[in-house]
């Protein structure tokens, strides 16, 4: 079994990461490829909308990165994940929870729970 932080990290890491070729790696290594991506933007599936995705985070955030916020925890074929996302100036301008169905050492589905704090 790939260890749980090294693996949600990577995810994490991917989404922001302007390397194409190092996201395909990622993506290759870390889901199956009939991966299901469930996203308050949508349903994004297999590698192209991974890609998809990917390109329009960065394209919306450019210097936005995702942090851990906590060790993540595993059941059965269940990973969860707590996370902020922001710039370095705002760093948990939104936060959320990444909840993964996986074997161990891929993805068969990524659900994003994403929570925008209110304004004061």
């Amino acid at each position: 079994m790939t260890d749980p932080t090294v693996f949600i990290s990577d995810l994490l890491h991917m989404w922001t990461n302007p390397d194409q070729g190092e996201r395909l790696e990622v993506i290759r290594s870390h889901f199956t490829t009939d991966i299901q991506f469930h996203d308050p933007d949508g349903t994004f599936e297999g590698e192209e909308g991974l890609e998809t995705f990917s390109a329009s985070l960065r394209e919306r955030f450019p210097d936005a990165r995702f942090r851990l916020t906590a060790p993540p925890d595993v059941i059965g074929d269940g990973l969860r994940a707590f996370w902020t996302f922001g710039p370095e100036s705002k760093p948990d301008a939104v936060h959320g929870m990444d909840f993964v169905l996986w074997d161990g050492t891929r993805a068969r589905a990524l659900y994003a729970f994403v929570t925008v704090p209110a304004e004061h």
